[in-house]
C-alpha cells in the first residue's frame, strides 16, 4: 500500500505593483488678522494615507494633505498660513481582489499655486502614490511517501521565502522643544520641518521594535524685533509595533514616512514663549519575512513494476542573496544667477527616490535621485527667506555571483545622514549618506508528486531481461534518470560502475546495468 503525505505550504506571494498620481486642490484665504500678500516665499506640503482598501481590479486610498504657506505681507514681515485638505484616490490594479493586502507610500511631488488676488490663493498638490497589493500563494506538496512497496524516491530541498506578517500603524511622537539659551522668545512659528534619521528596527516575539531620531527644524519670528530665527532639535524615539506570528529570528522590513506634523508655542513660568509643543505622526509599514526549508518528493519509481506518476508544478520564491550598503553622495549645489546670496541655511531636507534596479552580467545596479529642499536666509528685508530645490542622480553597483537577469530586485533606500557647508555665497557643498538594502529573489519552477498508480497496461516480464545491459550515457543523463529508466536502484548503478556522483556521467560513457 502506498500513501502520499501532503502539506499545504506558502511558497511566495502574488504582487501587483502600482504607481499613481493623485491631485489635491484648494482655495486658501488669508485670515482677516493678516495683511495682504506681497510675495509668496514658499508653499510646502506633506501628505499621509489614512485608509486604503482593495476591491476588484482597483485600490482606493484616502488621506490628507497638509499645506503651509509662507508669504511676505505688504508690511514687509513674513507670515504663515496652514490648510488641511482631505483627498480620495482610486487606482487601477488589474487582478486585485477585496481580500488582498494593500501597502501604500505617498510623497508630494509638486506644489503649484496661483495668486487669485491679494488675499486668496489656489493651491494644487501633486502626490505620487507607490502601492503594492499582495496575496500569499499556497500550494499542496508531497513531503513524503508511506509505502511497503519497493519504491525509489527522489527528494528535492526547497527554501520558500515568504512574508509571515504585515502591519501598518501610526506612530505618534510628542515632545516639548526648548529654545536654546541666547535665542529670543517666540512671537509666532512660521513653519516646522522634520525628517527621520538613524532608523533601527528588529523583531521580537509578536512585535517589532523601532528606534530612530527625529530631526526637527523650526523657523519662527522673535517677540522682540520680529526677526526670523531657526532652531534645530533632535528627538530620539522608540516604539513598538504589534505583529502576529513573528519571532526574533525572522527578517524585518520597515518603511517610515511623516504624514502629519502639529506644533504650537508654550509659555514658561515667566510667561515667555520659549517652548514648542510638537506632535509628529509617522506612518509605519512593517513586515516580517522568513525562509522555510523543507523536502518535497520530486519523483518516484518502482523496481518491480511500472508506475504512472502525475506531477504538480508551482513557482517558489527563493531568497538568493541580500546586500546592505552605505553610499556617500557628494555634490556642489549652485544657485541660479538671479538668486540671492546665502546668509544662513535654515535647513536642507534630502529625500531619495528609486528610479531603477537591474541585473546585468552578474552585477546589480541601483539608480535613483536625491531631491533636496533648501531653505535659506539672505540679506535684505524685502524677501529674507528663499527656497531652492535640487535634484542629484546617484548610482550604486555590486557583484552577485548567483544573479541572473530574470531575477527580482527588492530595493529599500533611506537617507541616514546629511551635512553641508557654504563654500561661496551661492554654492553649497552637500553630502548625503544613503542606506541601500537589496534582496535578490528568484522565482523557480518546482515539481512535486501529486499521485502514484500502478501501470498495468505495460507488459513487463523481468524473466526475459538480460543479466547485464550496456548503456551509453547521454549529456542530459544523471544517476537518477538512468536508474529510473532501467528500474534499478541508484546505489546498484553506482556500485557496479564505480561512480561517486553525477559528475562521473558524461556523454558516451559506457555503463553496466545490472539485472537481477
Amino acid at each position: 500500500m502506498t500513501e502520499l503525505n501532503k502539506e499545504n505550504v506558502c511558497i511566495g506571494e502574488k504582487s501587483i505593483p502600482i504607481f499613481s498620481q493623485a491631485y489635491c486642490e484648494a482655495d486658501v484665504i488669508v485670515p482677516d488678522v493678516y495683511p495682504d500678500i506681497s510675495k509668496v516665499i514658499r508653499i510646502n506640503s506633506t501628505a499621509g494615507i489614512t485608509e486604503k482598501s482593495c476591491s476588484n481590479d482597483r485600490v482606493t486610498a484616502e488621506g490628507r494633505a497638509e499645506i503651509v504657506i509662507l508669504y511676505s505681507g505688504d508690511d514687509g514681515r513674513v507670515y504663515s498660513i496652514s490648510s488641511s485638505q482631505q483627498f480620495s484616490h482610486i487606482m487601477e490594479a488589474k487582478g486585485a481582489k477585496p481580500e488582498m493586502y494593500a501597502e501604500a507610500e505617498i510623497n508630494v511631488d509638486n506644489v503649484d499655486y496661483t495668486i487669485l488676488n491679494s488675499r486668496k490663493l489656489n493651491i494644487k498638490v501633486l502626490m505620487g502614490i507607490d502601492a503594492n497589493v499582495t496575496e500569499d500563494i499556497y500550494t499542496t506538496v508531497c513531503t513524503s511517501v508511506s509505502t511497503d512497496e519497493c519504491l525509489e524516491i527522489l527528494n528535492q530541498h526547497i527554501t520558500p521565502y515568504k512574508t509571515t506578517s504585515r502591519a501598518c500603524e501610526q506612530l505618534c511622537i510628542r515632545e516639548t522643544l526648548e529654545l536654546p539659551a541666547g535665542k529670543p522668545s517666540v512671537e509666532k512659528i512660521l513653519c516646522m520641518d522634520a525628517h527621520i534619521r538613524n532608523k533601527e528596527y528588529s523583531l521580537g516575539t509578536n512585535k517589532m521594535i523601532v528606534k530612530g531620531t527625529l530631526n526637527v527644524s523650526t523657523i519662527y519670528c522673535s517677540d522682540t524685533d520680529g526677526e526670523i530665527h531657526c532652531v534645530e532639535h533632535e528627538v530620539p524615539f522608540a516604539e513598538l509595533i504589534g505583529m502576529q506570528d513573528v519571532s526574533e529570528d525572522m527578517k524585518p522590513g520597515l518603511k517610515l514616512y511623516i504624514s502629519r506634523l502639529f506644533y504650537k508655542t508654550e509659555a514658561d513660568s515667566d510667561g515667555d514663549c520659549r517652548g514648542i509643543s510638537m506632535e509628529c505622526i509617522i506612518t509605519a509599514n512593517a513586515k516580517a519575512c522568513c525562509v522555510s526549508a523543507m523536502d518535497i518528493v520530486k519523483d518516484v519509481y518502482c523496481i518491480d513494476y511500472p508506475l504512472t506518476i502525475e506531477h504538480e508544478s508551482a513557482v517558489v520564491t527563493r531568497l538568493v542573496t541580500e546586500n546592505s550598503s552605505q553610499v556617500s553622495v557628494k555634490n556642489t549645489i549652485v544657485l541660479d544667477e538671479d538668486s540671492a546670496e546665502i546668509l544662513q541655511v535654515f535647513n536642507i531636507t534630502p529625500k531619495a527616490y528609486l528610479a531603477s534596479a537591474k541585473i546585468e552580467n552578474k552585477k546589480v545596479t541601483v539608480e535613483g535621485i536625491i531631491e533636496s529642499d533648501i531653505m535659506y536666509l539672505s540679506e535684505g528685508t524685502a524677501a529674507p527667506i528663499h527656497t531652492h530645490k535640487h535634484q542629484q542622480p546617484f548610482s550604486h553597483s555590486f557583484e552577485v555571483a548567483e544573479a541572473e537577469e530574470n531575477m527580482v530586485c527588492d530595493v529599500r533606500i533611506d537617507v541616514t545622514h546629511s551635512s553641508y557647508s557654504i563654500s561661496l555665497g551661492k554654492e553649497i557643498d552637500l553630502r548625503v549618506v544613503l542606506q541601500i538594502d537589496t534582496d535578490i529573489l528568484s522565482n523557480e519552477k518546482n515539481e512535486s508528486i501529486s499521485s502514484i498508480t500502478r501501470d498495468d497496461s505495460q507488459n513487463y516480464d523481468r524473466r526475459k531481461a538480460y543479466c547485464i545491459k550496456v548503456y551509453f550515457a547521454k549529456s542530459s543523463d544523471n544517476l537518477w534518470s538512468i536508474a529510473k529508466k532501467h528500474r534499478i536502484t541508484k546505489e546498484s548503478l553506482m556500485e557496479i560502475n564505480n561512480i561517486v556522483s553525477d559528475s562521473d556521467i558524461f556523454d558516451g560513457r559506457q555503463l553496466m546495468i545490472p539485472i537481477k
